[in-house]
């Protein structure tokens, strides 16, 4: 079954949009909607949650003098805590930067910030949260004075932001940058840090995992002649397994591409890739990983004979990696698909270019849904209006729970959505071929949508 999760509003010609981003085991849903009044002017933006029949706006910190805010929905746990990132205003409408928030559905808890400018502006913004409701993120950093010193990957308990350091400074400046991306149950975050060394040299970036006391390297795969390497966590699981992804140098220096990588703190395993350039250059970037340790993502895809053939999503097990293939190729025989996010059984959920009028032509992406060695055009397993198509899809539970984006070609308007794919694996004309695969499924019981990160350098 599809869920049209709605909106706040449209304005006068009927357009407004919605964006799901998350979802917890329960089916609770998150992202961010456009806000019209009655009238139909825009009032910005705002997070919302919805348990598929209900949409509750989350709200802001305050609005401009046109009563204009913003908030973005990013994060969800089990217990249906919400967190983002809200514009923030003081009473008379003045803009005093962006925070983070914490918010159980009713009451919208700010966060705070690393430090304040000399004017009283801060950024930080929430990008995930645990069971318990530690958010983890990041924020500018602040001296006493007011005095900028970079960006912080934080973790909050609701009530108090701690500052995760990292890994070394400029020491002209004293500026450093680490963002905190992901947390896991029992509170250690991953993300990424820029790297100086002992004398404040640049040294590139590394992923990281952090405890809460302290941050560790993750490691990559090689560096320039200068020492240069770079590596970015962006998930873990329970476990404290890190996906994502690093630069790969050879023993003299030669830059070898980007690969997705897992780490259990102490190894970094490279995952591989789908093929390589004549010169041996490949690329694959790991996005998310489950309980048992699979992780998913998307790699360049090239032939025997080194040509490049577009980009593929993939499920590692650690070992092997699996093409999970595409919804199809242009005239030139390239396909582009990418994964968003894993569940526990394996299943994932992402989208794929697609040639909708035939014309050997990408025009649009599908959402798209695979799960053992089958991928689905989650668009052929749902009915919609002639006019309407499932772009993305964001996330998936554990109960097979697919949240995610359409678009109206009326008006181009996007839509929030919600799939039950137990649901969805049922005939419907020209899908007779899935019964097979809906009735094995019964009993089984992650621009695109990005996430937006301000950052401010200066």
């Amino acid at each position: 079954m599809l869920t049209n999760l709605g909106n706040f509003g449209t304005n006068a010609a009927g357009y407004g949009y919605s964006v799901g981003v998350a979802i917890n085991a329960s089916g609770q849903i998150t992202g961010q909607s456009s806000v019209y009044d009655a009238s139909g002017s825009n009032k910005g933006q705002a997070a919302f949650r919805s348990d598929g029949s209900t949409v509750t706006n989350l709200g802001n910190f305050g609005t401009n003098t046109s009563g204009y805010g913003y908030s973005n929905g990013v994060a969800i746990n089990a217990s249906g805590q919400v967190t983002g990132d809200s514009s923030v205003y003081d009473s008379s409408g003045n803009p005093k930067g962006q925070a983070a928030f914490r918010s159980n559905g009713t009451t919208l808890t700010n966060l705070g910030n690393l430090g304040t400018s000399t004017v009283g502006v801060g950024y930080s913004i929430g990008l995930a949260i645990n069971a318990s409701g530690q958010v983890a993120g990041n924020s500018d950093v602040y001296d006493a004075a007011g005095n900028y010193k970079g960006q912080a990957a934080f973790s909050s308990d609701g009530t108090t932001m701690t500052n995760l350091g990292n890994l070394g400074t400029n020491t002209s400046t004293g500026y450093g940058y680490s963002y905190g991306v992901a947390i896991n149950v029992i509170g250690q975050v991953t993300g990424y840090s820029d790297v100086y060394d002992a004398a404040g040299n640049y040294k590139g970036q590394a992923a990281f995992r952090s405890d809460g006391t302290t941050m560790t390297a993750l490691g990559n795969f090689g560096s320039d002649t200068a020492g240069f390497g770079y590596s970015s966590g962006r998930a873990i699981n329970a476990s404290g397994q890190v996906a994502g992804n690093s630069g790969v140098y050879d023993a003299s220096g030669n830059f070898k591409g980007q690969a997705a990588f897992r780490s259990d703190g102490s190894t970094v395993t490279n995952l591989g890739n789908l093929g390589t350039d004549a010169a041996g250059i490949g690329f694959s970037y790991g996005v998310a990983i489950n309980a048992s340790g699979q992780v998913a993502g998307y790699s360049g895809v090239y032939d025997a004979a080194g040509n490049y053939k577009g980009q593929a999503a993939f499920r590692s097990d650690g070992t092997t990696m699996t093409n999970l293939g595409n919804l199809g190729t242009d005239a030139s025989g390239f396909g582009f698909s990418y994964a968003e996010a894993i569940n526990a059984r394996g299943a994932i959920v992402g989208y794929s270019n697609v040639d909708s009028d035939a014309d050997g032509f990408f025009d649009r992406f599908h959402a798209l849904y695979w799960d053992r060695s089958e991928l689905f055009d989650l668009n052929d397993l749902v009915s919609l209006k002639s006019y309407e198509y499932l772009e993305s899809a964001s996330a998936i539970n554990d109960a097979g729970q697919i949240v995610g984006y359409g678009r109206n070609t009326n008006n181009g308007s996007f839509f929030a959505f919600r799939i039950d794919i137990r649901d969805a694996l049922v005939p419907v004309p020209g899908t007779v071929a899935l019964l097979g695969l809906g009735l094995a499924l019964l009993g089984f019981g992650h621009r695109r949508a990005r996430l937006r990160v301000r950052t401010r350098h200066g």
